[in-house]
Order: C-alpha cells, then sequence, then structure tokens
C-alpha cells in the first residue's frame, strides 16, 4: 500500500481493517467465498463453482475458451 500513490487510506489503518473484518454469513447479491489461490486455474474454478452450489445452491457452468 506504502507504493501506491493517492490512496486514501493511511497503512496504518490496515490491521485495525482486518481485525473487523467478517466474513458474510448470508448468500445475497453480495455473497463472498474464501478460496486459496495456491491452485491451478481449473481447480480454483471447480473450487468456486462447489462452494457456490454448497454455500447458495447457485448453478453456474463454464465453457472454455483457453
Amino acid at each position: 500500500m506504502e507504493k501506491r500513490q493517492e490512496h486514501f487510506m493511511p497503512t496504518n489503518l490496515l490491521d485495525s481493517q482486518l481485525e473487523t473484518l467478517e466474513e458474510p454469513k448470508n448468500c445475497d447479491l453480495y455473497s463472498a467465498v474464501n478460496i486459496s489461490v495456491d491452485q491451478t486455474v481449473e481447480e480454483i474454478t471447480n473450487e468456486i463453482l462447489r462452494v457456490l452450489k454448497a454455500k447458495c445452491g447457485v448453478r453456474v457452468s463454464i465453457h472454455s475458451t483457453v
């Protein structure tokens, strides 16, 4: 954050922001999931789909262009 120019938040506020961070509890328009990024793109995609289905009942299909 220190290298960002014109950033509105001082770096000394980061710790307090992370301390008060709460994981979303409801599945709504602003729902979020935690996904580890130390996987392949395919594994990350599959994990996102698995979590969305389990958490929200969302059915999604992905069509790769790669």
